[in-house]
């Protein structure tokens, strides 16, 4: 019984990667006595499939190191932005806003500026500041109306803190190797097992060759499914590319 085909290279890394455990967690539903024939192979798609996982969490490892900068850009903004404020009011027509001002301008000067420390060194600053402001200046925080502007510099340095944490959990497993060449070789191994797949599946017993052709009808409905998407995606496109064109020409 044949296996229907499906264009690897098509698939998004996400997709590609559950595509193959997909198929490994079918493949381990043939017969034992089949799938003993052809372990050797089976284990070398087990291990490929293992260090594409391993390549796939350094990708989103990447995209979780994107969103902290971005969120230290916000966090950075918000933060030259109270400097900005804080300054304008130390020029302020009352003198207790400019001795408020004066005061809590003291206490940043003492942290320098943190915006150009690392992310963890910025985040720690950040949050040192915000306690000497709240518990020794407290008057003049609510004297300035810093007392609006710490509560979101709070919660965007909170935000960064999140995320480096969970950057620091993920795996510290670095491949080295490209993402194209890790999907080469579990598309290699993926490949090598539907042929023995396909081959035990004409010269078994005829009681095997029911449990594997069981495997291979399921195998290819998943097929179908990840084709289907496939064709969707590529169809939507096509549609917006069309769409720009359309819109350019206008």
């Amino acid at each position: 019984m044949e296996i229907k085909g499906i264009k690897l290279s098509n698939l998004r890394n996400n997709d590609h990667f559950q595509f193959m455990i997909d198929a490994s967690t079918l493949l381990k539903t043939l017969p034992t006595a089949v799938s003993a024939k052809f372990k050797p192979q089976l284990d070398a798609f087990a291990a490929a499939i293992a260090d594409e996982d391993v390549a796939l969490k350094k990708i989103m490892k990447s995209v979780l190191t994107s969103r902290i900068d971005d969120a230290d850009a916000e966090r950075d903004h918000l933060f030259r932005g109270m400097v900005d404020y804080l300054n304008s009011m130390k020029n302020y027509f009352l003198e207790a806003v400019r001795i408020a001002a004066q005061n809590v301008g003291n206490t940043l000067d003492a942290y320098d500026n943190v915006t150009k420390l690392s992310h963890s060194a910025e985040t720690a600053a950040i949050y040192n500041l915000i306690k000497d402001l709240q518990t020794k200046h407290a008057e003049d925080v609510i004297t300035l109306g810093l007392d609006k502007w710490l509560p979101e510099l709070n919660k965007l340095n909170k935000a960064v803190e999140d995320m480096i944490i969970s950057r620091y959990e993920e795996t510290s497993e670095r491949p080295t190797e490209d993402m194209k060449d890790v999907r080469r070789r579990t598309d290699e191994a993926y490949r090598t097992v539907i042929l023995c797949t396909e081959t035990f599946s004409i010269i078994e017993t005829p009681e095997n060759i029911a449990a594997i052709e069981t495997m291979i009808a399921t195998l290819n409905r998943a097929i179908d499914s990840y084709n289907n998407a496939i064709a969707i995606r590529k169809g939507q496109a096509a549609a917006k590319k069309k769409g720009e064109e359309n819109t350019t020409e206008e």
